[in-house]
C-alpha cells in the first residue's frame, strides 16, 4: 500500500498474471481479517476468476464467490472474498440500502481490488448504475409513442431532395421508373371522406412543394405540435383526441421533445447487431438487448435505453411494448469506489496518458506504480493499413487471416468493432474457403454458447473471429506448436476508442514471454484521413477533449446527483419511520423520479448541453421545497397525486381486509382525481358498494354505466387506434418477429372486451332486480381464473392488473329471502 496512505494503482503488463496478483494479493488482506471485493469490468471475468482460483482460496481456509444472479439476499457476501461485475455490486448495494431486502448480508465496505482499473476508472468514469420502477398507469402513454412513430414514418416519406434542396411533398406521391415524382389526387372516397383511390396527375403546384432547411428540425416541429394541439389539445366541447392519465400531462409535455429525438435515433442511428441485437428475454419472447460494443462488447440484458428509445426500437421491430420507466434510485461508478476510502486498489495493463492518470487521481486521490516486465516481450507489430472501401478492408482483412492461419499455421484472433462486422468477416471467410468452416469460432455474445469459443487452447489454423469480449482480460491459450510457428496473431479491424485498448486488444497475444505479432487494418468510412497517423491522432484528441470534460463538467454533475440521492433517501427513510405504508412510499418515490425529470431536463437534453444555471444552492433549495412538500403531504391522501396507489390501495381493503368502507372512501378520492382513467376504481367501487349492503345497487349502477362508457369510448377506441399504426406501419423487419406488438394490444383489447362484457351483465342484473324486486347475489373470481392454462396471456393479464383490475366480480338476481 502506500506510504501516503491514500488508494493505490499499479500497471502490470498484459499476460504477466495480473489475475494470479490479485489472488494473492486478496488472500494476504482475508488472512488479516478484511473482507475483500474484487471488482471487474464483466460477470464472465468475474465468473472465471472466482472458479479458477476457488482451490487455491481453499487451501488457505478462505472462502471465495461471486455475485450474480438475481437472488434477494445473496449469501456469497458471507465469503471471504467476492468477486463481481461493478454493475453487480452497484445494484446489490441499491437492493441492501435502498430497497431494504438484506442483500449483501452486512458486508461491510472493507477493501476493493479493481481488476482493469482503467476501463471503470476512465473509460467508464461517468457511468452510472440505475434501478428504475415501473409506474401505475404510464403504460397508457404507448398510444402517444406508437403515433409518433407512425407520424416520423409518415411524414419522413415525404421529405424528397431536388437539385439538392429539400423539399416536404403535401400530397401523396409516387416515382415513376424515371426517378420523376408524379403526384396523386383522390378521386374516390367513403362516406367518412376516406380516400379509396388515387390517379397521377400532372401537377406542378409549388404550393404541393415546402422548401426546408433541415430535415429533421422540420420533422420535430410539425410531430410537436401534432400531438400537442392536435391530440392532446381539448376542443370547445373539451374532448381530446387522445386522452392520456391527468398526473403525467405534465411529464408527456416535457418528454415530448426527448421523445421525438429518440424516435429518430431509432429509425436512423440505431442498427441491429451493432448498438443492439434481438434476442429472447427471461420469458422467451424476442427483446431488444443494447450491446455494449464500444468497450467490452457485452451483452447487456438487464438494461434498457431511457426516455423512449428502447420503446421506439421495440415498435420499429413490432415487438412487445414495455411502459417507459423512471430512474428513481442510482450509484455513480464514482460514489460506489468512493466508500472504500484510501482501501481501494487497482490493476491493469494500461494506466493510460498523463491526462488520463490525473483523472483519476483528481476523483480518487490515488497514486500510481508501474511494475517492471517479468519476461522478455517477444512481440512484433505488422504495419498498420487504412482501408477507402469495404471491399478493400473485406480484402486486407481476409489476406492477413489467410496467410497467418492457413500459411504459416499460426492460430489467429479477429477484434472486430461490431456484432454485425464480425459477423460478417465470418461469413466472407468460409465463403471464400469453405474448409475453414471447421477451423473457425465466432465470439461475439456473452449470452450463448458463443462465449466456449475461448475455452480451449487454440491449435494451428484455428481462428477466433470475436468482438471487444475478447480484447480485455481474455487469456487465449495456444499449442506448442503454435508458438513454435510464431504463436498467436491478433488482427483488430477497427481503430479502438483509445491507445489503451488498442493495447489492452493487442495484449491477447505475447504473454508471459511467448512469441506473438498483432496488427491494425481500419476502414476509414468517411474518406477524410490520408493515413492512418492523422487517424489515430483526431482519436487521441477526442480522448483528451472527453477527458478534460469529465475532469471539468461531468465528475461534478454526477456528484451532485450522488448527493441529491442520497438526501432523498434519509428523507424516504424518516418518511417509513412517521408511517411504513408502501403505497404512499411508492407514490413518494413516482414523485422524486419525476422531480428528477423537471429538475435535470436541459442539463438532459439530446443536444448534450449543460443548465449552467443550475448551482449547488439552487438545487438545494428546490430540493428542500420538494422535501417540504412531500413530508407535508405525507400525512394523507394528498401524497397520491398518481390516482392508481390510492386504487391499488384500495383493492388490498377491498379483496383482502374485507373493509369495504376504507376501499370505497379510497376509491372516491381517486375517482375525484382522474374521471376518466378510473374505470377500474368505479368497477371496484361497485363491488365495494354490493358487498357493503345490497341496497347500494343503483348506486353501483351508476358507477358501472360511467366505467362502461369511458371503456367504450377511450379506452378500447385508444387500443384499436394502436392497432391501425401498426398495420400501416412500412414493414421494416423479419415477419417472425412482427406480431408480438400486435398481439400484445389484441390481448389488451380483448381484456377490455372482457370487462365490458361483464359491466353489461351486472347492468342487466341489476335492472332485473329492481324490474323484480329481487335481491343480488355478487361472486369474485381472480383474473386468471377466466383463462386456461393453454396459451393463457399472463404477461398481459399481469399488465392489466396493475391497472386495478385484479379480478371481475359476477352478480345474479334471486328471490330475496322470507321472512
Amino acid at each position: 500500500a502506500s506510504e501516503k496512505h491514500i488508494a493505490r494503482l499499479a500497471q502490470i503488463k498484459t499476460g504477466e498474471g495480473k489475475s494470479v496478483i490479485i489472488a494473492m494479493f486478496a488472500a494476504v488482506k482475508a488472512l488479516n481479517g478484511h473482507q475483500v471485493d474484487i471488482v471487474t469490468t464483466s460477470p464472465l471475468l468475474a465468473k472465471r476468476d472466482a472458479e479458477n482460483k476457488k482451490a487455491f482460496y481453499e487451501m488457505l481456509n478462505l472462502t471465495v464467490g461471486e455475485n450474480s444472479g438475481t437472488s434477494t439476499v445473496k449469501n456469497c457476501y458471507k465469503c471471504d472474498v467476492v468477486y463481481g461485475n461493478v454493475n453487480e455490486f452497484q445494484f446489490d448495494i441499491l437492493r441492501d440500502e435502498y430497497s431494504l431486502l438484506g442483500t449483501r448480508c452486512g458486508r461491510k465496505f472493507d477493501i476493493a481490488i479493481v481488476d482493469e482499473v482503467d476501463s471503470m476508472f476512465i473509460d467508464e468514469n461517468s457511468k452510472v448504475c440505475r434501478l428504475s420502477n415501473n409506474i401505475p398507469a404510464i403504460d397508457e402513454l404507448k398510444i402517444i409513442l406508437t403515433i409518433i412513430w407512425q407520424e416520423l414514418n409518415r411524414i419522413h416519406e415525404r421529405i424528397v431532395r431536388i437539385d439538392n434542396k429539400l423539399y416536404c411533398i403535401m400530397v401523396p406521391y409516387r416515382i415513376d421508373e424515371n426517378g420523376q415524382i408524379i403526384l396523386m389526387k383522390a378521386v374516390e372516397a367513403d362516406d367518412d371522406g376516406k380516400i379509396l383511390e388515387n390517379v397521377a396527375v400532372a401537377d406542378d403546384n409549388q404550393e404541393n412543394f415546402l422548401e426546408i432547411d433541415d430535415a429533421y428540425a422540420f420533422v420535430e416541429n410539425h410531430i410537436r405540435n401534432y400531438v400537442q394541439n392536435k391530440l392532446l389539445k381539448p376542443n370547445e366541447s373539451n374532448e381530446c383526441l387522445i386522452h392520456i392519465p391527468k398526473h403525467l400531462f405534465s411529464f408527456v409535455e416535457q418528454q415530448i421533445p426527448k421523445w421525438i429525438f429518440n424516435g429518430w435515433q431509432a429509425k436512423f442511428a440505431y442498427r441491429e447487431n451493432i448498438d443492439y441485437l434481438i434476442a429472447e428475454d427471461k420469458s422467451k419472447r424476442k427483446a431488444i438487448v443494447p450491446i455494449d460494443y464500444r468497450n467490452t462488447g457485452i451483452i447487456q440484458t438487464n438494461t434498457s435505453w431511457p426516455d423512449g428509445l428502447h420503446q421506439f426500437l421495440q415498435i420499429k421491430h413490432q415487438l412487445r411494448i414495455t411502459a417507459e420507466n423512471l430512474t428513481t434510485n442510482f450509484l455513480s461508478n464514482i460514489a460506489f469506489f468512493s466508500r472504500y476510502g484510501t482501501n481501494l486498489f487497482g490493476l491493469t495493463g494500461t494506466l493510460g496518458t498523463q491526462e488520463a492518470k490525473d483523472l483519476i487521481h483528481c476523483i480518487y486521490n490515488v497514486d500510481f506504480i508501474i511494475i517492471p516486465s517479468f519476461k522478455f516481450t517477444q512481440f512484433v507489430s505488422y504495419p498498420d493499413r487504412l482501408c477507402q472501401s469495404d471491399d478493400d478492408w473485406l480484402n486486407e482483412c481476409i489476406n492477413s487471416i489467410s496467410i497467418e492461419a492457413k500459411q504459416n499455421q499460426r492460430a489467429v484472433l479477429v477484434i472486430c468493432e461490431t456484432k454485425s462486422n464480425a459477423t460478417t468477416l465470418y461469413d466472407k471467410l468460409i465463403e471464400k474457403d469453405n474448409q475453414l468452416k471447421k477451423f473457425i469460432k465466432l465470439y461475439t455474445r456473452s449470452d450463448n454458447d458463443e462465449q466456449n469459443a475461448i475455452e480451449n487452447e487454440l491449435d494451428c489454423g484455428q481462428i477466433i473471429v470475436a468482438t471487444n469480449l475478447a480484447g480485455r482480460g481474455t487469456d487465449i491459450g495456444t499449442t506448442h506448436r503454435v508458438e513454435e510457428n510464431g504463436g498467436l496473431h491478433v488482427l483488430v479491424t477497427f481503430l479502438p476508442l483509445n491507445t489503451r485498448i488498442e493495447q489492452q486488444a493487442f495484449g491477447r497475444t505475447s504473454r508471459q514471454g511467448k512469441r506473438g505479432t498483432a496488427q491494425l487494418i481500419v476502414y476509414d468510412y468517411e474518406n477524410k484521413y490520408r493515413n492512418i497517423e492523422e487517424l489515430k491522432n483526431d482519436r487521441n484528441l477526442r480522448e483528451k477533449y472527453l477527458i478534460d470534460r469529465a475532469k471539468c463538467t461531468d465528475w461534478q454533475n454526477i456528484a451532485r446527483r450522488d448527493r441529491l440521492f442520497r438526501k432523498f433517501s434519509n428523507l424516504r427513510m424518516e418518511l417509513r419511520r412517521q408511517e411504513n405504508d408502501t403505497y404512499k412510499l411508492n407514490s413518494v418515490e413516482e414523485l422524486w423520479g419525476l422531480w428528477l425529470k423537471t429538475t435535470f431536463t436541459k442539463e438532459d437534453s439530446m443536444t448534450g448541453t449543460h443548465a449552467n444555471d443550475l448551482t449547488d444552492e439552487l438545487l438545494d433549495q428546490k430540493f428542500q421545497e420538494f422535501s417540504s412538500k412531500v413530508t407535508r403531504d405525507y400525512s394523507s391522501n394528498a401524497i397520491f397525486q398518481n390516482p392508481f396507489y390510492l386504487i391499488l390501495k384500495a383493492n388490498e381493503h377491498l379483496y383482502q381486509k374485507k373493509n369495504y368502507n376504507r376501499a370505497a372512501e379510497l376509491l372516491r378520492v381517486a375517482i375525484a382525481s382522474d374521471p376518466i382513467f378510473a374505470v377500474s376504481a368505479r368497477y371496484n367501487l361497485a363491488y365495494a358498494l354490493i358487498k357493503q349492503t345490497t341496497k347500494n345497487k343503483c348506486e353501483a349502477k351508476a358507477e358501472l354505466e360511467k366505467a362502461l362508457e369511458t371503456l367504450e369510448n377511450i379506452l378500447i377506441a385508444q387500443h384499436q387506434t394502436m392497432l391501425i399504426s401498426f398495420n400501416t406501419n412500412p414493414n421494416e423487419t423479419n415477419s417472425k418477429l412482427q406480431n408480438d406488438a400486435e398481439e400484445q394490444i389484441m390481448n389488451r383489447i380483448n381484456l377490455l372486451y372482457l370487462c365490458k362484457s361483464l359491466i353489461e351483465e351486472g347492468i342487466a342484473v341489476i335492472n332485473e332486480a329492481e324490474d323484480n324486486k329481487k335481491d343480488i347475489r355478487v361472486q369474485y373470481k381472480m383474473l386468471d381464473e377466466f383463462f386456461s392454462d393453454i396459451n393463457k396471456p399472463t404477461l398481459d393479464i399481469d399488465e392489466f392488473k396493475e391497472s386495478g383490475f385484479v379480478g371481475f366480480f359476477q352478480l345474479t338476481a334471486k328471490n330475496p329471502t322470507p321472512l
